[in-house]
């Protein structure tokens, strides 16, 4: 339902791809693929707490963007 990349997030310049879809929020991080919460969890487990925080707040509100256009394809 929606995508958006997002660039050196933590300093790296590597790129953070964030999928919305009717099973949830999945996040694609260079080798890493899986759900926002995995992926915050592991990036706090490593120390990166803004990195885990600025991810999560952005693909939250992309999620909330389409929870407000009325476009969740079955999810809600």
């Amino acid at each position: 339902h929606a995508f958006m990349c997002l660039s050196n997030v933590d300093g790296s310049g590597r790129q953070i791809q964030v999928f919305i879809h009717k099973e949830g929020i999945l996040i694609r991080a260079g080798c890493f693929k899986g759900t926002l919460d995995e992926f915050c969890k592991k990036a706090q487990d490593e120390g990166k707490t803004r990195y885990a925080a600025v991810v999560k707040a952005a693909a939250l509100a992309l999620q909330q963007d389409c929870l407000d256009k009325n476009d969740t394809g079955g999810w809600e």
